[in-house]
Formats: C-alpha cells, sequence, structure tokens
C-alpha cells in the first residue's frame, strides 16, 4: 500500500508501509500528534479507514529501540535532521497503552510485544511472517528480541538466587505467555537469600517480572522483590548509578552497556506490528521491492490474484484489462453505484485482438463511466510498436470504435487532469485518452530502449539512474 505524506517523506511498502516505511512512520516520531497519513491502498478495502494514527513508544524504550534497530533506523543527533519536517506521532510510555490505544483506533498501527497484545488487536505478517509463539521460538518471525535482566556485579545472595529461580523453575511462568530460554527445573532457596531488591525498566517486561517476583517470594518468605515498570535505558542507568539493584531490559545491550553490566537472557519475545482486528490490513513489508520480477514475489513478472492482497486480475496473458473494466464499469451502471472505471493499456498491448472486441462492446454498451488510457511510448518488449505489429493512427481507430479520444503529453501533469475533468463530462459513450510518452524519461540510458521492458537495473545502474533523476 501507499501512504501519502505531505512533507519529504517518499514510502512505498507492499500492503501496508513498504521499504523504509514502518520504520520511518513508527519510530521517527516526537510529540503527540495527528500523523498526516491516508491509506490509499491495501490489500483488503480500507476506504473508510481515512487517516492513519500511528502511536509509537517513548525514546528509551527498549521495544522501540529494537524496532529501530531492525529496521534501520537510527535517531542519533546527526539524523535528527531527517525528520524534523514530519508531522508528530502520538507517544505512548507503556506497551499495555499502545494496544489499548489501537483497540479503540479503527485506523490506528502500533507496535507491543507478544505478550502485550489484547483481544481487540491483530497482528500484521511482517514479511509474511506473523508473530506467533512458534515463529518467535524458532526465530523466523524478523522482530524477534530477547529480555535481559542487566545489573553491575556486586556481591548480593538474594539477586543471584533469584536469577537462579527465574533460569529454572521460573521458566514455567516464562512459558505461559512468553519463550522460555531454558527447561524449568526444581528450584531450593538459598538460606542467605535474604533482604530487597529493586527492578526497574521496560514496561514490556514489568509484568512478566512481577509475576516471577510474586512467585519466588512465596519460595522464599525472607525476601521482598519490587519491580517499577519506567523503560529499559532509565533502568539500565539507574542501576549503574546504584539506584536499583537489577535493570529489566528489552532490546540488545550497547557495546558500552557489556562493558558494565552482568546480564541474562530471561525470555524470548517478539515484537508484534498491531492494528485493530477489524483493519483490512494483514501483512507489512520491509523488503518486497527487492523481489522485482522474481518468481514468487509479491512484484513477480506477472501478477496473481491468489497470492497477492489487493489484486484482482491475476495477468500474464495480455488485452485482458479492459473486458474486465468493462465488466466493472457495466455493474456499476446495473447497479447504480455511480463509480467510475479506469484502465491503462500499453501500445504493444493494443496490438492483442480482445482489445478491440472490448473496445466494441464499451461503446455498444455506452460506457460512459469507463476511461481507457493508452500508453503510447511505441515500445514493447520485442521492440517498436511500429515495426512489431502497428497498431496506428490510434486516435482514429478508438474514434472509429465509438471513443470520445484524447491526445496528451503523459508526463504533463496539469495537462493530464485537465483530461480526466473533460472524459468525467461525456455522455453516451466511453473514453480513451493516449497519453504519449517516453520510455524510460529522465534516464540516459534507459530511454526509448526496448530492453528495459522487463528488467530492473543491477546496483551500479540503479545509483546512476537515480543520480540523473535528481538532476
Amino acid at each position: 500500500m501507499k501512504l501519502r505524506a505531505k512533507h519529504r517523506f517518499h514510502i512505498s511498502i507492499v500492503s501496508f508501509l513498504c521499504v523504509g516505511t514502518l520504520a520511518a512512520s513508527l519510530c521517527s516520531c516526537g510529540k503527540k500528534e495527528t500523523q498526516d497519513y491516508a491509506f490509499a491502498g491495501t490489500n483488503g478495502d480500507a476506504s473508510s479507514l481515512g487517516m492513519i494514527s500511528v502511536q509509537v513508544r517513548e525514546d528509551g524504550s527498549g521495544t522501540r529501540n529494537q524496532f529501530e534497530e531492525y529496521l534501520g533506523i537510527s535517531m542519533s543527533e546527526d539524523n535528527v535532521d531527517k525528520y524534523k519536517d514530519m508531522k508528530q506521532c502520538t507517544v505512548l510510555s507503556s506497551g499495555s497503552a499502545m494496544a489499548s490505544a489501537i483497540n479503540e483506533s479503527k485506523n490506528g498501527i502500533g507496535y507491543v510485544s507478544y505478550g502485550q497484545m489484547q483481544g481487540d488487536s491483530k497482528a500484521l505478517a511482517v514479511d509474511g511472517i506473523v508473530c506467533t509463539r512458534e515463529s518467535i521460538a524458532d526465530h523466523a518471525y524478523p522482530l524477534t528480541r530477547d529480555f535481559t535482566l542487566a545489573w553491575v556485579d556486586s556481591p548480593n545472595a538474594l539477586r543471584d538466587d533469584f536469577v537462579k529461580y527465574i533460569a529454572g523453575a521460573g521458566q514455567k511462568i516464562v512459558g505461559q505467555t512468553y519463550v522460555p530460554v531454558a527447561k524449568e527445573t526444581t528450584f531450593l532457596a538459598d538460606p542467605d537469600a535474604q533482604g530487597t531488591l529493586s527492578i526497574r525498566g521496560s514496561s514490556s517486561m514489568a509484568d512478566l517480572l512481577s509475576e516471577l517476583a510474586d512467585a519466588y517470594m512465596a519460595v522464599n518468605k525472607n525476601a521482598t522483590i519490587h519491580v517499577y515498570a519506567t523503560d529499559s535505558t532509565k533502568g539500565l542507568n539507574d542501576s549503574m548509578e546504584g539506584k536499583c539493584d537489577m535493570a529489566m531490559v528489552s532490546r540488545s545491550l550497547k557495546d558500552y552497556e557489556r562493558d558494565v553490566v552482568e546480564s541474562t537472557v530471561i525470555a524470548t519475545d517478539g515484537i508484534a506490528v498491531i492494528v485493530q482486528k477489524d483493519n483490512p490490513i494483514n501483512q507489512v513489508s520491509k523488503d518486497e521491492l527487492k523481489g522485482f520480477r522474481k518468481l514468487g514475489s509479491m512484484l513477480q513478472g506477472h501478477p496473481d490474484m491468489k497470492h497477492i492482497p489487493g489484486v484482482d486480475m491475476t495477468a500474464g496473458s495480455l488485452g485482458q484489462g479492459l473486458s474486465v473494466a468493462n465488466g466493472m464499469a457495466l455493474a456499476s451502471k446495473m447497479d447504480r453505484k455511480g463509480f467510475r472505471v479506469y484502465c491503462l493499456v500499453g501500445d504493444g498491448e493494443i496490438e492483442e485482438g480482445q482489445i478491440w472486441e472490448a473496445a466494441m462492446a464499451s461503446a455498444h454498451y455506452k460506457l460512459d463511466n469507463l476511461c481507457l488510457i493508452v500508453d503510447n511510448n511505441n515500445l514493447q518488449i520485442d521492440g517498436k510498436v511500429s515495426d512489431v505489429m502497428s497498431v496506428y493512427p490510434l486516435k482514429e481507430k478508438f474514434e472509429a470504435f465509438g471513443f470520445e479520444v484524447y491526445e496528451v503529453d503523459g508526463h504533463n501533469i496539469d495537462e493530464l487532469i485537465m483530461t480526466f475533468q473533460k472524459a468525467n463530462t461525456i455522455k453516451g459513450k466511453p473514453t480513451a485518452i493516449i497519453a504519449k510518452t517516453i520510455k524510460g524519461k529522465g534516464v540516459s540510458f534507459m530511454e526509448n530502449q526496448a530492453g528495459w521492458h522487463g528488467k530492473a537495473p543491477n546496483e551500479d545502474e540503479y545509483k546512476l539512474a537515480i543520480e540523473e533523476l535528481k538532476k
């Protein structure tokens, strides 16, 4: 799907957010304000959703940090300027608050710990994999992470005994919501483990640690454990400054932190990208564009309606589009829906006989709610259209088939808009807009070259093309 933004934020991910979109939209935001993006298409009917409400976690959140790390977003001071023009997102200080907010917003999107998902939200598949206990356990889910306890090394019998409990008997409790990291074992409390422990940090881990603490205190009556939900970074800082005994950390430890603290992984979790359960969006992808023209990918050479969300017609055999458009336009009239149908074809495609049979039907049924756009660049996969099988003159042919016909510069947006407006006024017959274009326009080694009809550039060609387009 595409999202639109008023600022210099160009995004495109299949189905909901595209390459890097999720990163920028969910991570690079600050204070609370409505986000200005709109659903423009999806793998479901999202026509009623309107503006997307993007929910994010606070700066120190381990969940946010891990999310940014996965998507390659760095919010360091060096990168702040990249996002300064963006409208702000809604910032929430806990995973439970995030889940509640998404449940109340039909057009909301956010991310939470797998264990904090609620009944009215659903997890989107990320790169085709849904966040489940099984996908987390085998690390197939891309946003898998560890829950870590960290502390500054010093003699503390109670702390060491509690860690021992979690690593053994406590794994049963871990397994009720998250993925255990060890087998459950029997446990006997250390008689020397007495006193009070203070644990601060990740709100995603707080409920789990509270359960573990309660279970441990039931075994060790001489222990008192207090669990405070803040965020991973604050918990670590408090631990290193001696303000608490242990820190809950739901992100990867940084190198300098590893030099200061001891740590142990107590559970495996996944960061679920969530929307309200009634939201038609089902999946997101970070790398889908890398599969351009690769068999089995979303962007393989010809789309398959059985495997690609949002695609209503399988392509491959050329010339079918206008027939399908006719059916949609006729249905609109018969059902009195009032919508218009737009069909885009290439001038190589209209070498197919089915196009002209469909064109006769368009005029016969007086489909004045149908607009056909012909991409007229005189190139098809085998060479020039005029050499392979000439379809010219286009204007005269479509007029003979009963169309109102306009010829325009396909690269002139203003002219296109004016022509579409004219087409909306035509009654009693369909409209054809012949848009004269240049294949590969703006890239010197691609312009008017039939060889680029069905292949992607390599890395060097891509860089060169982008540089030319920036000029």
